[in-house]
This record gives structure tokens, C-alpha cells and sequence, in this order.
């Protein structure tokens, strides 16, 4: 039969499974297929120049398995091939894995071909190994039928492909009947599994049930089609997949310094997209990018499927901010016009809690199904105890960041001309009177007991908190107003002011003793402002993303400073 013989070869070099050099790790069960396989590629080895080696592995679970065993053992020996046997238990493993016997079974072989190709002396040149199975055309036609019928996409569609790694299919282009003849003609017997025809295993239903049943009531070559088929769709995934590796470099954004304040402290982030610029991409792209960056943070890739993509897509559709739990203890987060993907580096904690909109009631967060949005803790008044810091805020002004260490900030000490149009008003540079603080503020995150000193006019408690939120906007004013200074909580601040919740810890002020100066982004202090009596002001910049290098800086312009204030 040189015919099969050349088209398997063809086949071979046509997508580069072989080089010369290569040693190819068989597995041979005894069935009709591994051994025409063994057959092939072993008249094959000399033409091509590699080397061959056979693996049968005995899973535990057949009375005749050992047989089976002997035979290929024999042939082996008489075709002068190298075999390696495996004994193992498929029934054990499935229980202990929670999975399926037939699953178990295929994860246990694998183990075995690439142990072979490990133990085999050469572990440096490793990936001059290849595994060759024995798939045909009816088994890439099965595997088709049932991802389809589990449901998939076109990555599923593929079924089996000809080259996956080191592992390559010869046979996967060629029919159970053209491998039968092969045999046939070459007088070698093969062994047959009396499992196969065990109904209660879906492949072996699809094999004798509904192939059969499609080739005569639809299309005689039904395996051939649904096999084409799957070369198309192999063909436009390697297309999509180049055009969706594109699509993330375009929406893909760095992590920066202030998102640490975003995420749970217990989570890495794996990576974030920038929102805008993921809806700018069509649908179809859309949901491969959240599908791609999805199976990138979890940590084997399985069990991501269209509902967690579809539960994305539907968040990211929202106006408001929020996060999804998702399986392998990853979470996603949107806020601040951007996606965080993140996975939780404790075993079992899904912290998981979808900002509601503003002025909407908040529930506790109750444990909910896997894709589902999850609500975030109820705000709590001024003095509670407050929950465990969670990410997005509900209503916040997106982008907003805040200082996350002390090294972002600089600090001099300067004289004042007493010119009021001097102050800064910009966000990130603020003016205070060194008169009236008299030392350098103690850059820290907030404690119990906090607050901000503010300035309450006469028109402020006429109108009650109105004219208090429009205050809260204005950070950039440095006039002060007549009225009485009153000493509002840290905390009340910070919400009033949708900071969010995950942020509220995590965030580095300027403190003298427990009153916070400034919460860069949001307000400063009244009772620290300059006027135009001051003689001197203590100027504090934000420098957001400076990195902890900056400090020698800052210490040498403290240095210099006091040496400026001792000399006056």
C-alpha cells in the first residue's frame, strides 16, 4: 500500500511534523490504528532520517489489557523497535482528579509519552522529540461533533490539529478504512477494544451511532466534510488569532504605580485594558480580547467560557464601575476607564463586590454564581467599623489616582511676598503657612481618629451640606473665608468625596499629628492656608508615578532647607 505511504509522508512534510534528527515517541495501544501508525512511521525513519520509539501504556482497566500489552511488545521486538510500558491506574487517577476514566486515561498516556521523551537521555534537545498518535479522519469528524454539540467556537471547531506542540497526527488526514486495508495487505492482525463498544462512553456513541447515521441519510462522505470543515476553521482561527494578538497590543495599557490603590491588596494584577479603546474594536474582537486576557490570568486556562465573556461584556457596557468574579480565583475589575484583571493570590477568597450607582442602596455582598456582578458593602456611617477595602467606586470621576507612597511627594520651605496671585492652582502643587505648622509634615496612610480642618461660613449651615460638596471640589482655593473652623472625620471626607472604597487605605497624606493637610485630587485643609501675612510657605508637590529613587532628592532638599532655617 505505497499509496498511504506516500500521501502519510506528503502529509508529514506538508506540515513540517518531522525533521531529520527528530526522534518520534509513538504511542502503540495494539489497535488498528497506533499500529499502522508504528508501520508507517517506521518504514518512514530511514527515508526521513529519524529515529522511532514505541510507548504502550496498560491503564488497569481490561481483562485482555495485558494481551494487548504482550502483543505490541512482540512486534516491537521483532521490528527491532524500542518499547517502553507503562502500568497505571485510569480508574484511581479519575476519582482522584474528578474526572472522567476516558479523560484520565488520555492525561496518563500523555504523562507517559513525555517522560519517555524526558528520560531519554537528551532532555537538552528536548524539542527535537516529537509524539505521534494515531487520530484518522472519523476521530477529528467525533471530536468536531462533540464540541460542537458541547458547544464552542471556532478554536473548537479545529477539533484535532495535525501539529500541537510536539505532538503530531499522520493519520489524521486518512480514513479507518484506508488504515484497515493498509493492515489488511501487510497480513498484521490487530487487537480490538471491547470498550469501544460501550455506549455509555460519548465518543464511542458518536462513532457508531451518528457518524454512520449521517453518512447514510446525508452524505456518504460526511467524516470527510466535517474534517475539511475543520481545516477551514483552523485556517481562520490562525488568521483571527495574529488579528486579536494586534487587537490587545492597542487596548492593552500599563499598570501604574497609583492602580495599586484599585485592586485588593491580595490580588495580581495579569492585565489591564484600556476601556475606550476596547469598544472602539468590532464585537467579534471584542469578545476574543476579553476571552484572550481572561484564560492569561487564570492559571491552567480551563473552564473560561462564552457566559464569563458575555457577563464582561455586559459590565463593560455599564456606566457605572464594577468587578466579576470569575473562576480560578480570578476577578475583573472596571474602574477608571480601564479593565484590571486580576487573580487572587489566596487560596478560596473571591472578593467580589459591584459598585451601585450613586445614591443607591448597597447590600452586603452574598455568595452568588461564578460570572454573576456582585454588589459592594453598604457605606457606613461616620465612626462604624469599616469592611475589608474593595476596588471601584460608584459615581467617581474616572482616572482619578492618589499618591500611594512618600516618595511621590516634594517638600521646600520658601519665603512669601505676600502676593495672593502667586498661589499655585493647579492639583498638584499646594501652598500651606510654615508659620502656623512650624515643621515638616509626617507622610503616612490614615488612622482611627483622622480628620481635615475645615472653614464652615454662615451661608454653609444656612444651606447644609450643598455648599460643603461644592467646597470639596474646589481644592485649588487658598483664601480664607470667615466662619468657624470645625474638625470633619478623615473617613466622612473621603466618602463624601466617592474615593474608593479600595483606595481609602491605601493612600499616602501629608499629616501634622492627626490632621491631614491635603488629599491630593479632592480638597486640602482650611486651617493651614496661606494669607497674606505669612512670612513663610511650606510648598508640598505631587509628583504621581515617581518612583522610590526620588527620595535621596527630597532628603537633600530637607537638608538644604534646614540648613536655610539655621542659618536664619
Amino acid at each position: 500500500m505505497d499509496t498511504l505511504r506516500g500521501r502519510v509522508r506528503q502529509y508529514i512534510e506538508d506540515h513540517g511534523m518531522i525533521c531529520p534528527g527528530d526522534t518520534v515517541v509513538a504511542g502503540v495501544s495494539g489497535g488498528a490504528d497506533s499500529l499502522c501508525l508504528l508501520l508507517l512511521l517506521h518504514e518512514l525513519s530511514g527515508q526521513m532520517g529519524f529515529s522511532l520509539q514505541a510507548v504502550h501504556v496498560h491503564h488497569g482497566l481490561r481483562a485482555a489489557a495485558r494481551e494487548d500489552l504482550e502483543y505490541v511488545e512482540k512486534l516491537c521486538r521483532q521490528m527491532k523497535v524500542p518499547c517502553t510500558v507503562f502500568r497505571v491506574d485510569a480508574a484511581a487517577a479519575a476519582k482522584e482528579w474528578g474526572t472522567g476514566v476516558e479523560e484520565a486515561g488520555r492525561m496518563l498516556r500523555y504523562d507517559a509519552f513525555r517522560q519517555v521523551c524526558r528520560n531519554s537521555g537528551q532532555q537538552s534537545e528536548e524539542s527535537s522529540f516529537r509524539i505521534a498518535v494515531a487520530h484518522h479522519r472519523e476521530d477529528q469528524a467525533e471530536t468536531v461533533l462533540f464540541h460542537l454539540c458541547r458547544g464552542t467556537d471556532l478554536r473548537g471547531a479545529r477539533g484535532m490539529l495535525p501539529v500541537n506542540g510536539q505532538i503530531i497526527r499522520p493519520l489524521l488526514a486518512e480514513s479507518r478504512a484506508s488504515i484497515e486495508a493498509y493492515l489488511t495487505e501487510k497480513g498484521v492482525k490487530w487487537r480490538e477494544d471491547e470498550t469501544n463498544a460501550d455506549m455509555a462512553y460519548t465518543r464511542n456513541y458518536l462513532r457508531s451511532q451518528i457518524l454512520p447515521r449521517l453518512e447514510q441519510g446525508v452524505n456518504a462522505a460526511a467524516a470527510l466534510r466535517i474534517s475539511q470543515f475543520a481545516s477551514a476553521c483552523a485556517e481562520a482561527e490562525d488568521y483571527l488569532a495574529a488579528a486579536t494578538d494586534r487587537a490587545v497590543e492597542r487596548c492593552r495599557a500599563a499598570f501604574l504605580p497609583a492602580d495599586r490603590l484599585l485592586i485588593p491588596e491580595s490580588c495580581l494584577c495579569r492585565s489591564v485594558l484600556l476601556l475606550d479603546a476596547l469598544l472602539e474594536e468590532e464585537p467579534y474582537l471584542q469578545g476574543r480580547i476579553l476571552y484572550r486576557c481572561l484564560v492569561e490570568s487564570t492559571k491552567t486556562g480551563r473552564d473560561i467560557g462564552t457566559v464569563h465573556v458575555d457577563a464582561l461584556r455586559r459590565l463593560c457596557r455599564k456606566k457605572t464601575d464594577g468587578q466579576l468574579s470569575m473562576p480560578d480565583r480570578v476577578m475583573v475589575l472596571k474602574c477608571a476607564g480601564k479593565l484590571f484583571f486580576c487573580r487572587s493570590t489566596e487560596t478560596g477568597s473571591q472578593p467580589c463586590q459591584q459598585p451601585l450607582s450613586e445614591g443607591e442602596a448597597q447590600p452586603c455582598p452574598q455568595p452568588i454564581s461564578e460570572g454573576e456582578a456582585q454588589p459592594c458593602p453598604q457605606p457606613l456611617s461616620e465612626g462604624e467599623a469599616q469592611p475589608r477595602p474593595v476596588p471601584g467606586t460608584a459615581g467617581s470621576a474616572a482616572g482619578r489616582n492618589y499618591p500611594a507612597s512618600e516618595s511621590e511627594y516634594t517638600v521646600c520651605v520658601r519665603d512669601f511676598d505676600g502676593s495672593m496671585s502667586s498661589i499655585p492652582r493647579n492639583e498638584y502643587t499646594k501652598w500651606f503657612d510654615y508659620d502656623k505648622i512650624g515643621t515638616f509634615p509626617v507622610f503616612r496612610t490614615r488612622q482611627p481618629g483622622d480628620y481635615m480642618a475645615l472653614y464652615v461660613t454662615p451661608k454653609t449651615q444656612r444651606e447644609g451640606g450643598s455648599s460643603e460638596q461644592d467646597r470639596l471640589q474646589d481644592g485649588s482655593e487658598q483664601s480664607v473665608q470667615s466662619g468657624k473652623t470645625i474638625s470633619k472625620k478623615l473617613a466622612r471626607i473621603m466618602l463624601d468625596g466617592k474615593v474608593s472604597a479600595g483606595a481609602r487605605d491605601r493612600i499616602v497624606l501629608p499629616f501634622i499629628g492627626k490632621e491631614a493637610l491635603w488629599i491630593p485630587g479632592l480638597r486640602m485643609g482650611d486651617s493651614r492656608k496661606v494669607t497674606p501675612e505669612t512670612g513663610k510657605i511650606l510648598e508640598i508637590r505631587w509628583n504621581p508615578g515617581r518612583e522610590s529613587t526620588h527620595n535621596h532628592t527630597e532628603r537633600g532638599e530637607k537638608d538644604g532647607l534646614q540648613n536655610r532655617r539655621d542659618d536664619q
